[in-house]
């Protein structure tokens, strides 16, 4: 089977025939070892991940266990390491130094070796700021906020950037659930709130930028992430938080490929840049597939506050889940036949109080989306939020 088949799996990106379908099950898999490795400037564990590729159509971490793993320094220092869980090595606390360089080597506990070339700990400027513009002046952008980000370099300490973020928002909902169904016609008041919640999420882009062809140093007004109007993400408010990387230019060149692997749709008639090779090989066999990365850097991070009255004077206008829920009619169930009612409804409604008439005891039920914030977010806020 030619290596254009193997680059398929090994890609892991889900194929989609326009014409005849590929019988995927008849692809060769091969488990190539996975490396992700990051040494930073900060007094820290640093965290060594090791894992397996899984089959084409499953996406799961398998990690690689039992290995011995230690970094090495270019003045003769070897940090050893600890497997924290499968497949997670961290060192004892230490801080990367800028102009150090820096190499990874493993051993597989089947006493296979693997080693990362040399990496020299870069420096990356501080985030400048990060603002956001409603609408969005996107081309091809629908109805929403664009987030921004500048890096002044003034000094010029890198010409290769890469950011990852996390957001988070808060949620409110607008008839707070008081009861929680215990199966039958048992209920009980609730004992946390679930009126207030927190959705976080990652990056799940490739954000890269090469300044090389730039007179000008630094970053000015790279799109972030683009807020959709019509979602739940600022209604009530927002907060990102962005990590900025140094990079060189052979790490522009992995990354840059991964985001062309990553933003195709995934056909047969799409770009197959093949298998995506890292800076970690094994030693003594040149025709081991290695994916994965090793590198140093600063991190520099920046975190900021958006509420809907930032963008009110463009005309934004978040969703008014209020008023939305308020147009839903509730169900009133009496309490002997609610054990009937949740059985078929528990997935998509909720207790949100009890009342009573001239005919009896009932509860009023509504959809979760109105009543219980945790369908979507922790109702732990968040030690950052204010």
């Amino acid at each position: 089977m030619g290596n254009h088949w193997k680059s398929l799996v090994l890609i892991l990106t889900s194929v989609v025939g326009c014409v005849d379908s590929v019988p995927l099950t008849s692809i060769k898999y091969d488990q190539a070892l996975v490396i992700e490795g990051y040494i930073s400037s900060d007094f820290k564990q640093q965290v060594i991940r090791i894992s397996r590729t899984s089959p084409l159509n499953v996406q799961q971490f398998l990690p690689e266990s039992g290995a011995t793993v230690t970094v090495h320094d270019d003045q003769g220092s070897v940090f050893q390491t600890i497997e924290s869980q499968s497949g997670i090595y961290l060192t004892l606390p230490f801080a990367g130094i800028v102009g150090r360089s820096y190499q990874l080597r493993i051993t597989t506990k089947e006493g296979k070796s693997y080693t990362s070339e040399e990496i020299k700990l870069k420096d990356v400027p501080e985030i400048g700021s990060i603002y956001a513009t409603y609408p969005s002046p996107e081309p091809y952008a629908s109805d929403g906020i664009q987030i921004y980000l500048d890096s002044p370099d003034p000094s010029r300490l890198t010409t290769y950037y890469r950011w990852e973020y996390e957001y988070t928002y808060e949620i409110q909902t607008p008839y707070p659930s008081r009861f929680i169904w215990l199966g039958g016609n048992n209920v009980n008041i609730r004992e946390l709130p679930v009126d207030r919640c927190w959705h976080s999420d990652t990056s799940r882009v490739t954000l890269i930028q090469d300044n090389s062809h730039l007179e000008q140093p630094g970053v000015k007004a790279f799109p972030l992430k683009f807020i959709p109007a019509d979602g739940r993400d600022l209604v009530v408010k927002y907060s990102i938080l962005v990590r900025q990387y140094p990079l060189d230019e052979p790490m522009y060149r992995y990354w840059n490929q991964l985001k062309k692997i990553n933003e195709s749709q995934g056909t047969l008639f799409d770009i197959q840049p093949g298998i995506v090779k890292g800076n970690v090989y094994a030693i003594g066999n040149s025709g081991e597939t290695v994916l994965g990365y090793f590198d140093a850097g600063v991190i520099k991070t920046k975190r900021v506050f958006f509420v809907p009255h930032d963008f009110a004077a463009a005309g934004f206008q978040p969703i008014d889940y209020f008023g939305v829920c308020g147009s839903i009619n509730p169900a009133f169930i009496p309490f002997d036949k609610i054990g009937q009612y949740m059985t078929v409804n528990s997935l998509t409604q909720e207790i949100v109080a009890a009342g009573e008439d001239e005919l009896g005891s009932f509860y009023i039920v509504w959809p979760k989306t109105c009543c219980d914030c945790t369908r979507d977010g922790s109702n732990m806020i968040p030690d950052f939020w204010q």
